[in-house]
């Protein structure tokens, strides 16, 4: 017999369904791109000349906190310029802006001061040790083959953290390429998560002490002068009053462990006088992580939570969930006021109100971006079965501005301690851990994955389209993606081998998908001739058109369920999209070549052309000064062919699946088939042009093999005529076998077929269907049958 000759709902229909994939995935990407608008000219907002006062966002929390955190005092030299140090407040009262904006400098100076109620702040201060304190030594190391994971850089304000970079993350393959043949190491070719932050004339130091508030007075401690180095890691500052009587010793320790990535910052507080105190401290936590330079996906940096349900829910109190919290950074900026154009500078993220409500605990708090985190998290005492965070009772976001993209940052406030005479306290004291997202790396560090950090890592893109990336498979997925990599030792193979293990699962739905697609357009194409001669005959009454076109269909053998199997091939994008986030956050193909590092060895990586899955596949790099960003697509850095191959690949398997046909089609199909056509073909690979090699790789072996068996699959329909309906007979006494899932589906579109023409007939004969006293047809009562009616 002659080879069927497609059909047009086959045509229309597969481009479409991939359309809509495409265009899904575009509206997620292009909506998660979107930066927050750059402030506008305010002169309020310009950053405080040297010398000056500004207000910024960090203030001490007092009985009117609400009125008091929108604003503190931030001191900026020529110094601080040299050597960036956290946004500080004076004790004495702050020189202000009242020879610009004398109208303002008064309500700002009140603003900025303690509450009237409090005591008098006088009574207790700071000591100032030494006004220019040599810079504090670093702790830990950035030798990968070293026993520290780790190296931390201190500033002068806050006893803070003024830079933490990663000893085996590096910056970009070229970096780790360059230790791996020489073994040269520079400090900047090592990946920074966190670092001063800058705003202009501002600065803010990660993990700096902010102040410390005593019964009802209010002491900063982020002064210069105000901590000392007693050694490396450990700081000290003294609480004095008027008579410069020494009262309160605070103590600040940065303690590294061999290998690990979790950080313990012990906060010891010492009563030195015979009067109780009660004292509760307030510090920065971490501060934004690196945004990235390869904007594809748009900012991936979060705010995350981790918490415990009510006890209730959980009496052990030991399940750490995260994903109620998934929203990307801007949520968390908010929105600008309409007057000032300003974000509100700090807003509490820690209790809320809907944390409250539903009486969930925390137990960490972090800040993210795609590859890496700092988390805050409990400091773990020996004996408790609880991982609820103990030390930080209220967390903050503040907001500084100045600069074209504001900086958050979290500020952490330790609850209340009662301090008798000459107590000590540790209760302030907590860690954090600042490492990869990365399940197995988390679970090397023991304090972190006690805590339930494990659960920041997130294969999804979060905002309006998390629901729809299928979190449910990533855990499938990438075990087995681990799985062949421990077979084959790289993950490109790896790569094509779930390939080929997910087509090969999912063949079997292919091929029943494929067959009934084809018989249906082959019976549609039998018919299109006697349907013509009908739509003809009865082209003034519609009625008896659908009803003679039923009893044709009924003559024919055709099953209307055929249209099902377009069904099928759309169960399948669940695994796609999944795939399509679990890849793109896949910490294990960052910095990780492509089949073997084989363009590198041939080079002697002089050509960095695959050398990266986790990057785009830069196989001609631009110069720095040709790079340029385009809306949806990010910042392009470099020509990549994946994408154009990806294109021809998919123009290939389009070509495939529409071959040319003898159906008539409306000139309305043919404009739908060629617009469904270029959208995907053109614009899919466009949207994957900044995409990480991997992913691409992926996408072009699944439509590689999608050709390769959907070759096989009509040779097989061909060879054993699988488009032929023939009917046969039921054997006497032998019972029909019970279908399937599908068969079902078929069975209630031909009962609903059948009910459809009964009404059509009953109309017909001036009878209403479903009138009271009528009897359920027969095709009503299957219907309900099939339903557990």
């Amino acid at each position: 017999m002659p080879p069927p000759k497609p059909n047009p709902v086959l045509r229309i229909g597969i481009p479409l369904a991939l359309t809509v994939v495409a265009v899904g995935v575009a509206f997620a990407v292009f909506t998660n791109t979107t930066a927050p608008s750059t402030p506008a000219s305010n002169p309020q907002a310009a950053p405080a000349q040297a010398g000056q006062s500004q207000t910024d966002s960090s203030v001490p929390s007092n009985e009117a906190d609400e009125a008091a955190d929108r604003s503190t005092t931030t001191v900026a030299n020529a110094d601080d310029v040299a050597d960036p140090v956290t946004a500080s407040s004076s004790q004495a009262t702050p020189q202000t802006e009242a020879e610009t904006q004398p109208e303002t400098a008064a309500a700002q100076a009140e603003e900025t001061e303690p509450a009237a109620d409090q005591a008098p702040a006088a009574q207790l201060r700071a000591r100032i040790t030494a006004a220019a304190a040599p810079v504090p030594a670093p702790i830990g190391g950035i030798d990968p083959d070293g026993s520290d994971a780790l190296r931390i850089e201190f500033s002068t304000r806050g006893a803070g953290v003024a830079s933490l970079r990663l000893a085996s993350e590096f910056q970009d393959v070229s970096d780790r390429t360059k230790w791996a043949t020489d073994g040269t190491l520079e400090v900047d070719d090592h990946v920074e998560i966190q670092a001063q932050q800058s705003t202009g004339s501002e600065f803010v130091t990660p993990f700096a002490a902010l102040w410390v508030e005593i019964d009802r007075s209010v002491v900063w401690l982020i002064d210069a002068g105000v901590w000392t180095e007693r050694s490396p890691g450990t700081f000290e500052a003294i609480i004095e009053d008027d008579a410069g009587e020494a009262q309160l010793r605070i103590t600040r320790s940065f303690v590294l462990e061999p290998d690990s990535l979790d950080v313990l910052v012990s906060q010891r507080i010492e009563n030195l006088t015979e009067t109780p105190r009660r004292v509760r401290l307030v510090t920065f936590g971490p501060t934004d992580l690196p945004k990235g330079d390869v904007t594809y996906g748009g900012d991936r940096r979060r705010i995350r939570f981790g918490y415990l349900l009510r006890p209730e829910l959980d009496p052990a109190r030991t399940n750490v969930l995260a994903e109620k919290f998934l929203s990307p950074r801007n949520k968390f900026l908010g929105e600008r006021d309409d007057i000032t154009r300003r974000y509100a500078p700090v807003r509490q993220v820690w209790p809320t109100g809907e944390t409250e409500q539903d009486q969930l605990t925390l137990v960490w708090a972090g800040m993210t971006n795609r590859y890496y985190s700092v988390v805050v998290h409990d400091q773990a005492l020996e004996g408790t079965t609880s991982r609820a965070i103990r030390s930080i009772e209220t967390v903050d976001r503040v907001v500084l501005e100045g600069a074209a993209d504001p900086k958050l940052i979290l500020r952490l406030g330790s609850p209340t301690i009662d301090l008798g005479p000459s107590a000590v306290s540790t209760a302030a004291s907590y860690r954090f851990y600042a490492g990869p997202k990365h399940e197995p790396t988390i679970a090397d560090n023991p304090r972190a994955a006690d805590a339930g950090i494990e659960g920041i890592v997130a294969y999804n893109f979060g905002g309006p389209c998390a629901f729809c990336t299928f979190t449910w498979l990533t855990g499938p997925l990438l075990g087995a993606l681990r799985f062949f990599e421990g077979i084959v030792t790289d993950w490109s193979v790896a790569i094509v081998m779930l390939v080929l293990c997910v087509r090969t699962i999912l063949h079997p739905v292919n091929r029943w998908s494929q067959i009934r697609v084809q018989r249906f357009g082959k019976q549609m194409q039998d018919l299109a001739p006697k349907q013509k001669k009908i739509q003809e005959k009865f082209k003034d009454d519609r009625q008896a058109m659908q009803q003679e076109m039923a009893k044709l269909w009924r003559e024919e053998g055709v099953n209307p369920a055929g249209m099902l199997g377009c069904l099928p091939m759309l169960l399948q994008s669940p695994i796609w999209i999944a795939l399509y986030a679990s890849l793109f956050y896949f910490f294990d193909l960052r910095h990780e070549p492509a089949f073997y590092g084989v363009v590198q060895t041939i080079t002697g990586g002089s050509w960095l052309f695959l050398a990266d899955m986790a990057e785009p596949d830069g196989f001609i790099p631009l110069p720095a000064s040709w790079h340029f960003s385009i809306p949806l697509m990010g910042q392009i850095q470099s020509f990549n062919v994946l994408p154009i191959l990806l294109a021809i690949v998919y123009f290939v398997h389009m070509k495939f699946m529409t071959p040319p046909t003898s159906a008539t089609l409306t000139p309305e199909q043919e404009q739908t088939q060629k617009i469904a056509k270029y959208m995907t073909v053109g614009l899919f690979p466009i949207i994957m042009y900044n995409a990480p090699s991997g992913l691409a790789l992926y996408f072009i072996t699944n439509s590689t093999v999608a050709i390769l068996e959907n070759t096989w699959i009509r040779s097989h329909i061909k060879k054993h005529d699988l488009l032929e309906v023939t009917k046969k007979p039921k054997k006497p006494g032998k019972p029909r076998k019970k279908g399937g899932f599908l068969e079902r589906l078929q069975q209630i579109a031909e009962q609903q077929q059948q009910l459809r023409q009964q009404q059509l007939q009953q109309r017909q004969q001036g009878g209403t269907p479903g009138r009271p006293g009528k009897t359920e047809s027969k095709a009503q009562q299957a219907i309900r049958k099939s339903r557990g009616g």
